[in-house]
């Protein structure tokens, strides 16, 4: 069993490595509930529920443990519950925001809470 994360932060990125397979993408946080999506559908558990976090940040980290089993169907569905919030709002999400640097640590604080 691995632990992956998919993220479009750098600060989780360069923490994290070594630590879990960091799938770092240069992209919207929509991009990266897509390709969240496409590991869950793989066989990848969620380890947080992203409807408990603010939907609408521009940095977005989503962990994983992957164990090569069937899909899950509940990250799936969490996931797909997130994107149809999002759906049309991609331009809100091309621009890093003001407070970024704000965004990027309370993000890595998740992440930190859950692999460590």
């Amino acid at each position: 069993m691995k632990r992956v994360i998919v993220t479009n932060n750098k600060k989780v990125k360069e923490a994290f490595e070594g630590k879990a397979d960091v799938k770092y993408f240069n992209a919207t946080a929509i991009d990266i509930f897509e390709e969240a999506r496409e590991l869950a559908k793989s066989g990848g558990k969620m380890l947080v529920d992203p409807t408990r976090m603010p939907v609408k940040n521009y940095y977005r980290s989503i962990p994983f443990l992957v164990d090569g089993g069937a899909p899950s169907e509940r990250s799936v569905d969490l996931i797909e519950s997130c994107l149809a919030k999002l759906e049309g709002k991609k331009q809100g999400f091309e621009k890093e925001p003001v407070l970024a640097g704000l965004q990027e640590n309370k993000d890595m604080e998740t992440i930190k809470k859950v692999i460590g």
